[in-house]
């Protein structure tokens, strides 16, 4: 958008947010449109979807949502404080930019760019969303979940306990997609969410990372931060049941906190007392972790708190993937 046809900063909005949904599908259904009609501060007036299939969907629980077939029309047509972005990945950007143009803030799912010509134009979409006192937020959602959220919260506990950390390990087992090709590989759609992980528990650092596997059924990550802290990622998409198993170990100087965010498990190990300890934490609810996530974005927009994710991190998440899927390494400033 020039700058000669460039609209003003708009005022803080006031609630209930009026918020439109970019692609409808039963992920966009359930870990945003169903949270944001629970939220008292919160009205999704539209969605924009082509398919019949997910207009039909989404009216039989909403049929109060005005529908429009391109995300085009819908922001043409209503009026609307912020936007929620849930189109194919490789539309993500588009729509950014086009929220960006009428003045939104924007809520969008990961990644944010998928090839190194979309992530120059997202640094300058941050930039101005920025100039403009825009919110732009994306998903990632294990800030808001049980047993992620036990370990920050006991990360300097266990830190004082076993000697400071030396390594991150997250293993994932999914069932298969229902759809094949929808994501340019499990490393560029899951990558993000791991190495996000890694920063909010230590904070950024330089990072260095090697690609070892990548299809939309198995991706393996390993690399070392400047800190030291090792960082080990895989996961696969090769089950016939529809399940989310994810474990993650953190190995400190003198022991290990393993987790299983499945069933809420933690089991300590305290290497200088040749014993270990088994606690609980929780399991993921996904309801509840995208339920605040959604909250959060709200309440940024609303100018109530500040949004979980910064600039930077967005940068850094998406810039790992792009380089990793195109190049096999990355390297952090």
């Amino acid at each position: 958008m020039s700058e000669a046809v460039r609209l003003p900063e708009r005022a803080t909005p006031t609630a209930p947010l009026r918020i439109g949904v970019i692609g409808a599908g039963k992920h966009a259904s359930r870990s945003h449109i169903a949270p944001l009609c629970a939220c008292p501060d919160a009205l999704v007036v539209a969605v924009a979807d082509p398919s019949d299939d997910v207009l039909d969907s989404v009216f039989e629980t909403h049929p109060e949502i005005a529908w429009h077939p391109t995300a085009a029309a819908m922001l043409e047509a209503v009026p609307l404080d912020a936007v929620v972005i849930a189109s194919p990945d490789r539309f993500h950007l588009e729509h950014l930019r086009q929220a960006l143009d009428h003045g939104l803030s924007a809520l969008v799912e990961k990644p944010l760019a998928r090839d190194s010509q979309q992530l120059e134009g997202l640094e300058h979409a941050l930039d101005e969303a920025e100039e403009r006192h825009l919110v732009v937020s994306s998903c990632h959602p294990r800030h808001f979940d049980p047993p992620f959220l036990y370990y920050y919260m006991e990360r300097l506990f266990y830190a004082h306990q076993l000697g400071r950390p030396l390594g991150l390990g997250f293993d994932f087992s999914y069932h298969r997609p229902s759809q094949r090709g929808l994501h340019t590989g499990l490393l560029m759609d899951h990558l993000s969410h791991e190495l996000d992980l890694a920063n909010w528990y230590f904070g950024p650092s330089p990072t260095a990372l090697e690609r070892h596997a990548d299809s939309d059924l198995r991706y393996a990550v390993s690399g070392i931060r400047d800190d030291g802290i090792l960082l080990t990622f895989q996961g696969t998409r090769t089950l016939e049941r529809h399940v989310y198993r994810e474990r993650m170990r953190i190995r400190h100087e003198r022991g290990t906190v393993e987790v299983d965010a499945s069933t809420g498990t933690v089991i300590v190990t305290n290497d200088e007392q040749s014993g270990h300890r088994s606690l609980s934490c929780g399991a993921t609810d996904y309801d509840r972790r995208f339920g605040a996530l959604n909250l959060n974005f709200v309440r940024a927009v609303l100018g109530r708190e500040p949004s979980y994710l910064t600039r930077g991190a967005m940068l850094v998440n998406t810039a790992a993937g792009v380089a990793l899927t195109e190049t096999g390494v990355y390297r952090s400033a």
